[in-house]
């Protein structure tokens, strides 16, 4: 599980629940995908995700756990997945596209 600090705790308690860097396998499964088919959009990411859970690769979540998790890797100190740039969608809305970071 992700370390966290309530929105009531000092600043500190903050600091270090983003000093953990220990990935839950969920957020692994995520990061893998982007580091194999990124940059994505979280649209696109759902539909690499479910590929990977029929090929046997990830084990199943829901978009929004994906998309959660996505959004957990983008806040850690550092960073686990970065954007790069957005696009537009058949819908014609914007989106983010997302890729594993560096290293």
């Amino acid at each position: 599980m992700e370390a966290r600090a309530r929105s009531t705790d000092p600043e500190t308690s903050h600091e270090a629940a983003r000093s953990v860097t220990s990935l839950t396998r969920k957020q692994a499964h995520v990061l893998r995908v982007l580091r194999e088919i990124g940059p994505l959009t979280d649209v696109a990411l759902c539909e690499a995700y479910r590929t990977h859970v029929m090929r046997g690769l990830v084990e199943r979540q829901s978009e929004s756990g994906i998309r959660t998790r996505r959004h957990e890797l983008a806040e850690m100190d550092p960073p686990r997945v970065v954007r790069v740039g957005t696009t537009t969608l058949q819908s014609g809305r914007r989106a983010i596209r997302w890729k594993a970071a560096e290293g």
